[in-house]
């Protein structure tokens, strides 16, 4: 058996040295003046954890707090590494699941918080990623983000998140539990058609520069739009909802609400449309 790896050049001895001096050191590392032993180091994080489930916990949180830490100057050497560091991450957090519900994914890390409040991500891509607890407040994302089939298991938090230019995608995701989008100016297309709410969602405060794409959401419990602006388009097409409201709201496009299904009477407070012919309602029960 291999009693050591080396990772762009440096030695890392991760089966015979104990655990607390194998983390140290790739700790150590990250702090490297040179991005190929910053990401060696964020590999071994990677490596340790497959090996030691009870410190998985402890690697993502190093590695968010990677993520967290302002590079000292902008580079592509730089953007390699926090590339690879989101990539290890999201690898760890996909069971894929076969049609039994049964994790396949031998790297999986079940029952994971993931704290990357504060980050500042490039093309991030959780998609089909299982995540505990999520909290993205006041996250940038780059480049677009993709959350397609994520499922959020407990809450999930997207509070004065920076959603810049790029399509940022929650098609299919799940939440199991209440989830928070506040304070956001999606500066390209939100498409959450598919998604799944089982408690209880709040947008507020939100200014969607892009399609706004709802169509065939599912929530459980209730959704809230609360003081939203939707510069473009906006479907609503196909929602099923326990309950509805739209409080503060000013669409200055087109949308539709066409065989959406609300079970309780919507509310609707102050909800203003710049083009009364803009309103598209087909068959639906509100």
């Amino acid at each position: 058996m291999q009693a050591s790896n080396i990772y762009g050049g440096v030695h890392f001895d991760t089966i015979r040295q104990p655990f607390i001096e194998s983390y140290q050191k790739a700790i150590d590392h990250l702090s490297s003046d040179r991005s190929h032993t910053r990401i060696a180091a964020v590999c071994v994080l990677g490596e340790l954890g497959q090996k030691y489930p009870s410190k998985r916990q402890e690697i993502i949180e190093q590695l968010c707090e990677y993520l967290r830490l302002t590079p000292c100057e902008e580079t592509t050497a730089e953007d390699r590494v926090r590339a690879t560091a989101q990539k290890v991450i999201a690898t760890h957090l996909r069971p894929a699941r076969n049609e039994h519900g049964e994790a396949t994914n031998p790297e999986f890390w079940p029952e994971i918080d993931l704290d990357l409040s504060g980050t500042r991500l490039t093309d991030a891509d959780f998609s089909s990623c299982e995540i505990r607890n999520g909290n993205f407040d006041d996250t940038i994302f780059q480049g677009g983000s993709n959350f397609t089939g994520a499922r959020f298991r407990g809450t999930a938090s997207f509070k004065r998140t920076a959603f810049n230019l790029g399509s940022h995608c929650f098609e299919g995701a799940i939440f199991e539990n209440n989830s928070w989008f506040e304070s956001i100016y999606f500066n390209g297309a939100a498409i959450f058609n598919r998604a799944t709410f089982n408690r209880n969602a709040d947008f507020s405060d939100l200014t969607f520069n892009d399609l706004a794409d709802f169509a065939g959401i599912e929530v459980r419990f209730s959704i809230h739009f609360s003081y939203c602006l939707f510069k473009s388009a906006a479907s609503f097409d196909s929602v099923k909802a326990d309950f509805a409201s739209f409080v503060h709201i000013r669409f200055d496009r087109f949308v539709s609400f066409a065989n959406a299904v609300v079970q309780q009477e919507p509310r609707w407070i102050k909800v203003v449309e710049m083009d009364p012919m803009a309103y598209r309602f087909e068959d639906d029960d509100f």
